[in-house]
């Protein structure tokens, strides 16, 4: 079955019979219905929670402003500190956060920097592993041919004003 379908639906089944949306006969009909077992529905709980995430676009953090962030942010906490997610879904929270930081930074992390050096090992562990997904792989290659192109840029700018410094002087020194 398609769980992330499956659990789209049922967190708007969810909303609609919170908010009364349904009329007595649909709540009948539902009741009618053949309902999956608790393990399912446990599962189908966390993939309600990960798709969620994933529409957010990012790890909800506890925050003052955004209360939609916060409710999100405690589920999340709750379903962790109940071992609820599986090993794939924890480690697909670690990479949204991973990319999240590389994104903060701005640019490809780099080793030689001790304030990036962890931050780029992290990655380095992630991508030996293959924990990255395709778009996040494709998101650090954009980085990485920035990172190239702004060097090369440096580089033509500094040949250019050594140039410059020799049509000054007059002569090859």
């Amino acid at each position: 079955p398609n769980w992330t379908k499956e659990a789209s639906l049922a967190l708007r089944l969810h909303r609609a019979k919170a908010s009364e949306a349904l009329s007595a006969s649909q709540l009948a009909e539902l009741e009618a219905m053949p309902s999956i077992s608790k393990r399912v529905t446990g599962a189908c709980a966390t993939e309600i929670l990960m798709t969620e995430i994933r529409a957010f676009g990012r790890c909800p953090k506890r925050q003052q402003v955004d209360m939609k962030e916060n409710a999100l942010a405690e589920r999340l906490r709750h379903f962790k500190r109940k071992k609820l997610l599986s090993a794939s879904q924890l480690a697909e929270l670690r990479m949204h956060n991973l990319m999240e930081q590389i994104r903060a930074l701005g640019h490809f992390p780099r080793k030689t920097l001790k304030a990036e050096w962890a931050l780029s090992m992290r990655l380095y562990r992630a991508k030996r592993r293959c924990l990255l997904s395709e778009s996040q792989l494709a998101e650090l290659a954009e980085l990485a041919a920035e990172r190239c192109l702004a060097a090369s840029r440096d580089a033509a700018k500094r040949t250019e004003t050594l140039m410059d410094e020799i049509r000054a002087l007059g002569y090859i020194p």
